[in-house]
């Protein structure tokens, strides 16, 4: 697969994505497990300060959550 044809989870819905692994992987089982809420945001906002300037964490909240 080219890299012009990837679509990241910021560029694909959910479902797109659930579709494609579907069709290629048809007899698999998908496990699905969900983090504890704190812990994706404190990983969200690392992920953040690495790539963008500096925002205090209840600025960056406010704006992703509007």
């Amino acid at each position: 697969m080219s890299r012009k044809n990837y679509l990241s989870s910021n560029q694909a819905s959910m479902i797109e994505i659930a579709k494609r692994i579907h069709k290629l992987f048809r007899y698999t089982k998908i496990i699905v497990t969900f983090r504890n809420k704190g812990e994706w945001l404190k990983s969200l906002y690392k992920i953040y300060l690495r790539s963008r300037e500096f925002k205090e964490f209840d600025d960056w909240y406010n704006n992703v959550f509007k």
